[in-house]
């Protein structure tokens, strides 16, 4: 029996003995809402019931998505490059809320949105 590992099974029936490669699947659920930046770029901020720190460590921004974060606040990531956030977004299942909808889950999330 494997430990979790996926492996692929190439053309021609052979077995790769490398893992496969797969998108990221979500571990956690992180919520977004999409706003502007000052100078009108894109972001995202983001909250998990695990924690803004679990978050961070959690999402690999890449070079296209710039992280501002500060002790005790929520993050946000900042697109760098048109398509950037969008990207994020899909590849770690980030729920887009509306504002009402986000203030609804910040209140129901609590204090455990900013360990």
């Amino acid at each position: 029996q494997m430990s979790g590992t996926a492996y692929a099974i190439v053309r021609l029936g052979r077995l790769s003995l490398a893992p496969a490669r797969r998108s990221v699947a979500p571990a956690m659920t992180i919520y977004g809402l999409l706003g502007v930046t000052h100078g009108w770029g894109r972001l995202v901020t983001v909250m998990s019931a695990h924690g803004a720190a679990a978050v961070r460590a959690h999402i690999d921004a890449g070079g296209d998505v710039a992280v501002v974060a500060g002790e005790g606040g929520l993050t946000q990531y900042h697109a760098r490059r048109a398509g950037a956030l969008d990207r994020l977004i899909a590849r770690y299942g980030i729920i887009v809320l509306s504002n009402d909808a986000w203030d609804a889950k910040k209140a129901e999330l609590g204090n455990a949105i900013r360990r």
